[in-house]
Formats: C-alpha cells, structure tokens, sequence
C-alpha cells in the first residue's frame, strides 16, 4: 500500500510540474497557427532584416567594435587578456571575436557576418522562450520577428557588434535551457544552462541580471512543490557551480599568465569607481535623452509594449506566464541601469521583453475586437502596416545609405570611416613589430593597423575622468611612451575621442604636447569636415585644419 502511496505521490509531483510548465496543454491550437498570410509576412520580416545586415556587412567598426576587435586580435596571437590592453569589460566578447575572426577572418565583413548568426541565434532563442510561456507558435514567431528588426534599428545601433548582443545570446539559451531541466528535471540541462549564464556574465559584467531571473525561476519551481528541498539543493549546486565555471577558468589563466592583478583592478577597483560617477539626476537626463531617440525612431513597438506589459499586470484570467514576462522585463530593465550611463547599445539587452510584450499588447487588442471572426486578419494587417512604417520611417537606413553613410550620420566627426585610410598609411610606413599609440579613443586603429598600441591604455576616457585612479592611470601611458617611444603616434583631436571634463587632470596633455614636439615629425593630417581631406608627408607638414576636429599622424625622429 505504501508503495502505490509514494508512487502516486511521484506521479503527482511529476504533474505538477509539467503543469507549472505547460498549463497550455488544455489550450486548443489558435486558427492563426495555420494562417500563411501571417507566416508569409513573418518570412518576408525576416528575410528583409537577412537582406539589411548583408548590405551592412562592411560597416567600418566603432570604437567598441575596435577594442573587441583588437582585443581578439591579441588573443588570437596568444597573448592573454590584460598583458597589452586594458578595459573594464570582462573579456569574454572579445574572446567571441576571435572565434568570430578565427572562422570568418579579421575584417569588418567577418566580424558583422560573425553578429548576423549571433542576433539570429537569439531570435530563435526567444522564439524557443515565448513558446514555453504561451505554446502559441504564432505569438512566439511574431515576438522573434519584432525583435529582430529592433535588434537592427539605428537607434539602439544594432549594426554594430556590442558587447550586448552576445550577453543576449548567452542569457537567453541559458533561459531556454533551464526550462528544458524544469521537465522532467534534468542535471545535464541544469549544467547547460549555468554555462550558459556563465558565458553571459563574461560576455560583460550586467548578465548578472538575466542569472538572477533565472535563480528566481528556480526558486519559484521550489515554491510551487516541482520538486523537493534535496532537489532544490542539488539542481541549484549544479547550476551555480557551471555558472562559475567560466569565471573560474579565466582567473586561473590570468593567475598562470600574470595579468590577474591588472584584471581586478580595471573590472573590479576602477570599474567601482565608474559606476559611480554619473549621478541619479544625471542619469535620469541620460535616459531621458536616449529613450526619446529610441522611442522617435520605434514608437508603434514602444506603444503596444507598454499597452501589452499594462494589461498584462491587469489579466486575472490568465495564470500561465505573465510572472515570468513581467520579471523578464524588469530584470532586462535593470541590466541598462548599471552606471546611469543609458547608452543606446545598452537598450539591446532590453529589446527581447520588449518584443514579448509588443505581441502581448496586439494579441490583447486582438481580442478586443468585436468581429471576431476578422479578427486575426486585423492582427495580421496591423502587424504588417507597423513593419511596413517601421521601415519606410527609416528607409535610407534600411535600402540605400551606404555603411560609410551610415556611420557619417550617425556617429558625426568620430573618425570610424578615417580610421581605415589612416591604418593603412600606418601599415605602410611601419614594421609589423613596430608599436604605435593612439592618444584618444580610437582602437580600432591598432586592430585595422595590425600593429599592437606602446601602452594598455587604448582609451584615454578613464584618464578625464574624475575619479580617484586618473593620475595614477596617466603617469603609467606616460611611463609606457617614455619608455617604448612608438614608431607613430596619432593624436586625436576630437571631443568624442577624450570627453575631457571640467575637473579632468591636464598634465597628460601637457605632457603630450612636450614629448611628440621634441621626439616626433608630422607625417599626417586628416581634417573631419563635410568631406574628410587626407594630408600625406610633405603635404602634411604645411596644411592647416580647417575644422574642430582633426588627426595629427606623427613619426618618431630618425
């Protein structure tokens, strides 16, 4: 009798959980499953965002894209990460880069082919999520379209390879994973999934968020009786413990290769000093600021997002799934938030609730509708009509600016597109073990130069800064040029470049202007107007700028 007892008790369990996961099973399958207008579209959606980011492909690198892309360069001649250049990232996109770089080359067409597989693998991946939160595979194949065109939008400068958009890839298989251990419980997925969280973290340091909505998943798994306490224990041990693994291995290479101490206090020390030097009434503005382009460029979306996350709250028929959106988007939400910084690249990490909560509201609206037997051809049409303006609002951007055009108008003065040129008159008139150094924040040079910087500074951002290290930071770069004496320096001067503030300590530059006077020749100078002028040798030597922002190319006296 007590065996049939504790059998029927296992049976139990087991139906709970499933339950817990798929309530759905008592939904019958909606007629717009099978409606091919709806799957047409979504194909088209697709294919056109396929047909924009292979038009993009050659987009000359931003400067985040450079430090990566240098970094990964670095990598990929084995040097470990923080021997020869420095930043507060953890260093696993970089570590992507040389993956990306290794398979499809070191150019600008193999990192951006490398971010059209990653951006696809996360629209599947949340197509894979939203399915397990509604078993509609319409809502989830529309909630992927939605997010892959955002996920390309100008606005949140979804061109470009950030950091992001492999934090989202890594956060999100880590959720479809865990998912998959909910039912039945298995160790291997748990495994999967904490590596996968893993990677995220080390992609950059805000993954945390996404690891502690998946912790929470956990949790409630727990709470709804899945499972029992030793479970708990042990799903949660082996979660965490592959979570840290990662991390784990990267200490032990830096501590085998020397270059830990420099890694804790960039990612750690400094990085605890940046995060607070924006302060609240600041980073209210910065948000502001950034939402409103944002939300310019995207308002149908933003509006039925906010119209879906609403109703949401509100729906006290539905029990399966609004929790977990609603905790989705707060913690996406929180990921942003990290140093009230709020740039536009940041909102990527945003864009996957975003999209569950766009679908949220239509659906909603959908049945509103009182002709309801048209009513999933409105959907259909409404869907269709926000793409369709979405993408006329933008044309230029979508069909026909070339991505020199691209990067002029939206990064202005920044020299992205000089950067090219001026690499290769570096490559020209230098030995590949020639050192050469930026001053200013354009790495991306080194990496199209394939010449490696004097010194681990290759942003002088954290030396203008008004934090507690920006002396210290400077008198190092100071100690690294003295001693190395570069084949070339550039020296930017553009604003972007330095972002020198009120407060910034002035004796880099000071210095700087002493050591290139006495030690270097003008070989170069490229003056950013309406139409860049490139300057070379002898032609250098007598040209005056004529606009606020200009590189000087400087050689080290024979």
């Amino acid at each position: 009798m007590s065996k049939k007892l504790s059998k029927h008790s296992s049976l139990q369990n087991k139906r709970k959980n499933h339950d817990f996961l798929r309530e759905e099973k008592s939904i019958a399958p909606s007629p717009l499953e099978k409606n091919k207008l709806l799957w047409v579209i979504v194909s088209l959606v697709f294919l056109f965002v396929l047909y924009v980011r292979i038009r993009l492909l050659s987009t000359p690198l931003e400067r985040d894209e450079g430090e990566y892309a240098y970094m990964g360069q670095l990598l990929l001649k084995g040097i470990i990460p923080f021997k020869e250049a420095y930043n507060m990232k953890f260093p696993g996109t970089s570590m992507m880069y040389a993956v990306i770089m290794f398979i499809f080359g070191q150019n600008t067409v193999g990192i951006h082919t490398g971010l059209l597989l990653i951006n696809a693998g996360s629209a599947f991946f949340l197509y894979l999520l939203y399915k397990r939160w509604t078993n509609s595979n319409s809502k989830a194949i529309i909630a992927s379209s939605v997010f892959a065109i955002l996920a390309i939008n100008p606005a949140v400068l979804g061109f470009a390879a950030h950091a992001t958009h492999f934090v989202l890839f890594f956060s999100l298989a880590g959720l479809v994973m865990l998912y998959r251990a909910f039912s039945p419980s298995k160790l291997l997925h748990y495994t999967f999934s904490g590596l996968m969280f893993g990677f995220a973290v080390l992609m950059k340091q805000p993954a945390v968020f996404f690891v502690l909505f998946g912790i929470i998943l956990i949790a409630r798994q727990y709470f709804n009786k899945s499972f029992k306490t030793k479970d708990l224990t042990k799903y949660s041990t082996v979660f965490i413990t592959e979570l840290l693994i990662p991390l784990i291995l990267l200490v032990i290479i830096l501590k085998i290769g020397g270059t830990f101490d420099r890694f804790w206090f960039w990612t750690i020390q400094y990085g605890m000093q940046y995060i607070s030097i924006a302060s609240l009434h600041q980073g209210i503005e910065l948000f502001r600021l950034t939402f409103i382009n944002i939300f310019s460029q995207s308002y149908l979306f933003w509006i039925l997002a906010a119209a879906g996350l609403f109703l949401l709250a509100i729906n006290n028929l539905r029990k399966y799934g609004v929790i977990e959106i609603i905790l989705f988007f707060a913690f996406s939400f929180m990921s942003i938030v990290p140093g009230l910084y709020f740039r536009k690249h940041y909102f990527i990490m945003l864009l996957p609730s975003v999209s569950i909560l766009v679908v949220e509201g239509l659906f909603n609206l959908k049945n509103k509708i009182k002709l309801k037997s048209y009513s999933d051809n409105i959907l259909i049409m409404a869907f269709a009509a926000i793409m369709l303006w979405t993408i006329i609002s933008n044309s230029p951007y979508y069909l026909s600016d070339s991505p020199e055009l691209v990067v002029k108008k939206i990064y202005g003065a920044n020299p992205f597109n000089e950067s090219i040129p001026i690499s290769e008159f570096i490559e020209s008139h230098t030995n590949p073990d020639d050192r050469i150094q930026v001053l200013g924040s354009e790495p991306q040079i080194y990496f199209y130069s394939h010449r490696m910087a004097a010194s681990g500074y290759i942003y002088m951002y954290g030396l203008m800064e008004s934090q507690k290290f920006s002396s210290l930071m400077q008198q190092e770069l100071i100690n690294d040029l003295a001693r190395i004496n570069p084949k070339i320096i550039i020296f930017c001067h553009i604003k972007d470049s330095w972002l020198v503030q009120s407060k910034s300590d002035e004796h880099l530059q000071n210095w700087s202007n002493y050591f290139i006077n006495k030690y270097y020749n003008l070989v170069g100078v490229v003056d950013i107007g309406e139409e860049t002028k490139y300057k070379w040798m002898d032609d250098a030597v007598s040209y005056q700028p004529v606009s606020q922002n200009f590189i000087y190319v400087l050689e080290r006296k024979r």
